[in-house]
């Protein structure tokens, strides 16, 4: 099967993950260093590498790019486009205005889209619309370049369920020629759990194109439990699929990556191991939120936030040392194609 994930662990003999510092950002004046880039996807479009985060500062979504996938350099918020006008940018679909938070973006691109439509971003923000009850909602919106400015007119959400807490962390993936949006429904305590989804949708990537598939749902009293978010997939050595996901708190250092096997894109997962593949150690500290893609060698990489310890949870208004900051790792397979090695 063919897959190409658009787009922020081993386990056999380390529990716990290996190691790694965060990735620097050319920001100008600034110079290189680590920013706050959580929930980060990463994705090539022609001959550069694209990184999207949720909002931070003043960004509603975050765009950094490079040419090798090490090497990044700041762009600018996707809503506004780089060297753009903040005050005259897009507000959102009348659905939801994106001034408020705006998180766990994900980019396709769709060629043969008008060109002003060519990349779809996906969006979580919380939706204003009638019957939403304020729950995070997801919205798309539209570009002609990955760098934005990206418009969403939409009246609402591509993707809402309030009756299941909402709907967060959309990660478009293309499979075998069709594209689906991967996304978590957030739970309504002691009513529904978090639960993993995957939609298809028509290859514009502007509808859904038929019935959401759940993928897996959090398990009780887990190494998981409370909550799973940020699925994010890949094509599994041999066939089938390689699902990864967050688990635990976000703002804690027992945020944690799991991953399951799935048959296909919209389903037949089940987990493979029973701890994460990437969690805590050293001062690389909750990492989560997986972003997956193929670096300019060919070789799988992993994405994702981490705090650095011990500044965790933004406990310092403006010191930049409390940051989700990029981190990046390698994905291999020593001991057969469905058991992933991330590091």
């Amino acid at each position: 099967m063919a897959i190409g994930v658009l787009a922020t662990a081993c386990l056999p003999h380390v529990s716990n993950g290996a190691s790694t510092g965060p990735v620097l950002v050319n920001v100008g004046p600034r110079g290189n260093r680590p920013i706050d880039f959580a929930d980060p996807f990463i994705a090539k479009f022609g001959d550069t590498y694209y990184g999207y985060s949720t909002s931070s500062d003043s960004s509603r979504v975050q765009v950094i790019k490079s040419a090798d996938a090490v090497h990044w350099s700041w762009v600018g918020d996707a809503f506004v486009g780089p060297g753009g006008d903040f005050s005259t940018a897009s507000k959102g679909g009348r659905w939801a205005n994106v001034d408020n938070t705006t998180w766990a973006p994900g980019v396709v691109e769709r060629p043969a889209n008008p060109p002003a439509s060519r990349y779809v971003l996906y969006y979580t923000a919380t939706s204003t619309t009638p019957g939403a009850g304020a729950k995070p909602c997801i919205g798309q919106a539209v570009s002609a370049s990955p760098e934005g400015p990206f418009v969403d007119e939409a009246m609402q959400p591509i993707v809402c369920t309030p009756e299941r807490g909402g709907s967060t962390h959309p990660n478009p993936i293309v499979a075998d020629g069709r594209l689906y949006l991967l996304w978590q429904s957030a739970g309504i305590v002691r009513t529904d759990p978090t639960r993993l989804w995957s939609t298809p949708l028509t290859a514009d990537g502007r509808t859904v194109a038929g019935a959401s598939s759940q993928l897996t749902q959090v398990q009780y009293g887990s190494a998981e439990w409370p909550n799973i978010e940020g699925p994010t997939m890949m094509p599994a050595p041999g066939g089938g699929f390689l699902l990864f996901y967050s688990a635990g708190a976000w703002w804690t250092d027992d945020y944690r990556t799991f991953a399951q096997f799935c048959t296909a894109p919209t389903g037949g997962c089940r987990r493979i191991y029973s701890a994460p593949v990437l969690a805590t150690r050293g001062t690389m500290a909750g990492p989560g939120a997986p972003t997956v893609f193929e670096d300019p060698t060919g070789t799988w990489m992993m994405g994702f936030q981490s705090w650095t310890a011990p500044f965790l949870n933004y406990e310092v208004a403006g010191d930049s040392r409390y940051a989700r900051s990029l981190h990046v790792l390698p994905i291999s397979f020593p001991n057969g194609g469905h058991d992933p090695k991330v590091g």
